[in-house]
């Protein structure tokens, strides 16, 4: 069913729906109106005996109420018609019977040419004025042929105002229109001024839409399917770097993507074309460089369903790309071997990693908002806390062995590192810290030790160890004035052993010699393994005079010799071993250490001499070479 036709626009100060003044129209048929009236009045007051000439204004009077009616009703093209039309034949009318082309009322036929011409437009005012034209050669030929009907006389008063009411209507008709002319000539200025302004404020949201799309690094494009064409922005003109304007097509766009992203790209095109939204990320290629770039992009359907037009964005993504490059990186820094902790600037946990559960055994709801304080050992006191932060503080990191606790409570040494975030301004804004469980390399670094200053047979202080506590306890003895004693032991007959049991029974009778010289002695003693079958027993902080010195020394070699005296037991074989034992005493600096230990060796060898399994103080005579020293 069709639609109903809008109404005419009854407005009296606009244009009709065919863009004709109405209220010139509604002027016109007042202005007849009226002048109907007065040439009714001027009939009646001038011919009185002649009522018949009161039969034209009185028709053109109702045409004019006709006229006025339909304007009312909305039918203007009716009103209009009506108006021109009936005046028209009204006028024709009369002057058969009043004047012929003589009539006064002739004049009114430029009138309606004119009048119906600009309302109707100007195939309507040739049709007007060949019409008229017409009537008037007919009135011409009537009146020469005689064919007219006689004339009543008019009065030349009467002919004068008709001739002035003519006038005056020709004037106001044509004031009106000077007057609309005007007030088109106003409405065109003032729409060209809109549309200068609206040209002005649309150039200004281009430009600031330009430079939104600079500032954003995101360019609009539109693609039409019919003629190919790519209109681009000026930013997405900037993108790929092609002069501003540049018309391009599909195929001189697909020329620049990366073939590796052509795939996926003609795949999101495809799901586009079902209709959804267009999103895709891919490289291009320009002037020898690649850059990612974002499209989004959705499709106008025409009624049949073809695709008409795509309108979308292209962001250039390659400063993204690369940042969310450096995030993955740093993210798989993050989650290295190494624990890592992130705090802020008040020292509140914000984040861990993976190797920070594994070392500490805390996870990241044990001590997110939490201060790293929860790790403390206890083994550190407040001033090495305090110095630590004082050297963030002022060099923005440390570094260096701490002890810290486990959630399960073990206390173990690690390294850590500790970075102070800054911003722009230089202020601290997160702490960054680094730690590695270092019990291995402890445990390593305690073992290469041990290595170094024990014998690894006996577990015993080897001569090395031995010489530096010896040293100690000489510095020790000059403060306190107590003296000491160093007693050499050396197995006697160990040579038999080995060469008869082998060498790993030799080994297990020395491991038994350690253990029973370690029971014969005080926690503050020392006992140590210097090489072979050798045994060196350090006694300290005896008393402060020699002869008593000298006595607690023999009571400690008696104890070991009776205790080196009871059988071994080597594995299904019983051994009995003795100890030759060389005593030499100190006190303070008067000896050095390794002379003490030469001095006890000396003394030693003594007792062997003596027939072993016995006990020899060192005296000065020892020095002189011997004759001959028993064999071992």
């Amino acid at each position: 069913m069709d639609e109903k036709p809008p109404p005419v626009e009854r407005s009296t100060d606009g244009p009709m729906s065919w863009g004709l003044p109405l209220a010139f129209l509604k002027f016109t048929a007042w202005l007849v109106l009226f002048a109907s009236l007065g040439f009714l009045l001027i009939v009646y007051h001038y011919c009185p005996d002649q009522p018949l000439r009161s039969i034209g204004p009185a028709l053109q009077f109702l045409v004019s109420m006709v006229a006025l009616l339909l304007i009312a009703q909305g039918m203007a093209r009716a009103a209009l018609a009506t108006l021109i039309w009936s005046t028209l034949t009204i006028v024709t009318v009369v002057l058969v019977f009043y004047g012929g082309v003589h009539g006064t009322i002739v004049g009114i036929y430029p009138l309606i040419v004119m009048f119906g011409g600009w309302l109707f437009g100007i195939r309507s005012a040739v049709l007007l004025a060949v019409i008229t034209a017409m009537a008037t050669l007919a009135l011409l030929l009537a009146e020469l042929w005689q064919m007219l009907p006689a004339q009543s006389p008019t009065a030349t008063a009467m002919y004068a105002l008709i001739q002035i009411s003519c006038i005056v209507f020709s004037a106001a008709l044509i004031i009106f229109l000077v007057r609309s002319h005007r007030r088109r000539l106003d409405e065109v200025e003032r729409l060209s001024r809109d549309l200068a302004q609206r040209t002005a404020e649309a150039q200004a949201i281009a430009f600031d839409l330009n430079m939104a799309q600079s500032v954003a690094h995101i360019g609009s494009w539109v693609y039409e399917f019919v003629s190919d064409r790519i209109v681009m922005s000026a930013e997405t003109c900037r993108i790929f770097a092609v002069p501003e304007a540049t018309i391009a097509t599909r195929r001189d766009y697909l020329r620049h993507v990366h073939p590796d992203d052509l795939h996926a790209l003609n795949r999101a095109w495809e799901e586009a074309l079902k209709g959804k939204p267009l999103f895709n990320e891919h490289r291009i290629r320009i002037a020898d460089k690649t850059r990612w770039i974002c499209q989004r992009a959705e499709l106008e359907f025409d009624s049949s369903g073809r695709p008409k037009r795509c309108l979308g964005t292209t962001q250039d993504i390659t400063g993204l790309k690369q940042a969310e490059e450096e995030i993955r990186i740093a993210a798989t820094a993050f989650e290295s071997q190494e624990g890592m902790v992130i705090t802020d600037a008040g020292q509140n946990i914000l984040r861990i990693n993976a190797a920070f559960t594994r070392v500490t055994g805390y996870s990241v709801a044990d001590v997110t908002g939490h201060s790293p304080r929860l790790l403390k050992s206890g083994r550190h006191d407040a001033v090495f806390y305090a110095e630590m932060w004082a050297l963030i503080a002022t060099r923005g990191s440390w570094h260096g062995e701490i002890w810290n606790r486990r959630k399960n409570g073990e206390v173990y040494p690690e390294w850590l590192t500790i970075t102070a975030v800054k911003n722009d301004a230089g202020q601290i804004t997160h702490y960054v810290g680094t730690l590695t469980d270092i019990t291995q390399r402890k445990a390593a670094e305690d073992e290469i030790r041990h290595l170094a200053f024990y014998d690894p047979l006996t577990r015993l202080p080897n001569r090395r160890l031995l010489l530096d506590r010896l040293q100690q306890t000489l510095a020790s003895s000059a403060r306190s004035g107590r003296q000491g004693a160093l007693l050499f032991l050396d197995l006697d007959k160990f040579k038999i052993l080995n060469d008869t049991q082998g060498h790993d029974k030799g080994d297990l009778l020395l491991q038994q010699v350690a253990q029973r010289l370690s029971s014969c002695i005080r926690e503050g003693d020392t006992v140590s393994r210097i090489g072979g079958d050798e045994f060196v027993v350090m006694l300290a902080d005896l008393s402060t005079l020699l002869e008593e010195t000298a006595s607690q020394a023999e009571t400690v070699g008696q104890k070991i010799l009776a205790t080196l005296s009871q059988p071994y037991d080597l594995g299904a074989y019983a051994h009995q071993s003795t100890a030759s034992i060389g005593i030499t005493l100190f006190s303070d600096h008067q000896s050095t250490a390794l002379e003490l230990l030469k001095q006890a060796d000396l003394a030693m060898y003594e007792a062997k001499a003596a027939g072993r399994n016995t006990i020899c103080f060192f005296s000065p005579e020892m020095r002189l070479p011997p004759a001959a020293r028993f064999a071992k």
